[in-house]
C-alpha cells in the first residue's frame, strides 16, 4: 500500500503531491503503521534512518514536525502533520491542539465518506 499526501496548507510548492511512500516508511507510513504520534524536533539531526526516508521534510524544508494518526472505524487511515521550518519542540499544549484538530478532521471526513464525498 502506498501512502500519499492529499492536502497541504502553507506549503512551499506542489512537490508533496508527488510523494508516495510505502506502508511503514516516512512519517506518514510510520504513523499509520504504529497508530502513534511522531515528533521530529531538529531534522535531519537525531532521526531514525536516513534523511531521504523523510521526503515531506525535504520537500517542504521542514526542521520540526509533529504527526498524529487520523482514525476511521478505529483504524489509522490518515495523518495530520504540522511542521515548522525552524527548530521547534512541540509542547503538551501544542500536541493537544493538534489532537483536537485531528478529532475534528476525523468527524468531517467520516461524514464526507459516508455521504459519498458530496
Amino acid at each position: 500500500m502506498n501512502i500519499r499526501w492529499h492536502y497541504a496548507l502553507g506549503n512551499l510548492n506542489e512537490k508533496y503531491r508527488l510523494i508516495s511512500v510505502r506502508f511503514g516508511k516516512g512519517i506518514a507510513g510510520k504513523v499509520i503503521s504504529s497508530g502513534s504520534p511522531i515528533m521530529i524536533e531538529d531534522f535531519p539531526n537525531n532521526i531514525n534512518g536516513k534523511p531521504l526516508e523523510q521526503p515531506i521534510m525535504l520537500a517542504e524544508n521542514l526542521v520540526s514536525s509533529y504527526a498524529i494518526p487520523l482514525f476511521f472505524n478505529a483504524v489509522p487511515k490518515g495523518v495530520l502533520l504540522v511542521g515548522n521550518r525552524q527548530k521547534h519542540t512541540y509542547t503538551d499544549e501544542d500536541q493537544n491542539k493538534v489532537k483536537e484538530s485531528a478529532s475534528s478532521l476525523e468527524k468531517i471526513l467520516t461524514v464526507q465518506i459516508r455521504s459519498g464525498g458530496k
